[in-house]
């Protein structure tokens, strides 16, 4: 995600939207996550359908994020997952769905 996130930075700083679904991402990693906020006019990030099973307990450096999809991600500890996503101080639009274990 770094990369991507980089190149982003140099070609499109004022972006508004970021679609980073279907990448296979596994995580998103302490420099990324200082990548984003870089991103001064980002207000969704769409991570949906990739394979994240943690979310950093951090997100509330995402200041400016009202919108986030995580749907389609196997989350594995949702209580983490929800003290991490209330932590987002604009966050009002939130898609994620729950996978049930067989």
């Amino acid at each position: 995600m770094q990369h991507f996130l980089l190149e982003l930075l140099h070609t499109n700083p004022f972006l508004s939207h970021l679609d980073f679904s279907r990448r296979q991402f596994t995580h998103i990693d302490p420099p990324s996550l200082q990548l984003l906020t870089r991103f001064t006019e980002l207000r969704r990030i769409d991570l949906s359908e990739n394979l994240i099973r943690h979310l950093p307990e951090d997100l509330q450096l995402l200041t400016n994020i009202v919108e986030f999809d995580l749907n389609g991600n196997p989350l594995e500890d949702l209580e983490a997952a929800v003290d991490s996503l209330a932590q987002m101080p604009s966050l009002r639009r939130l898609r994620i769905n729950l996978h049930e274990e067989e």
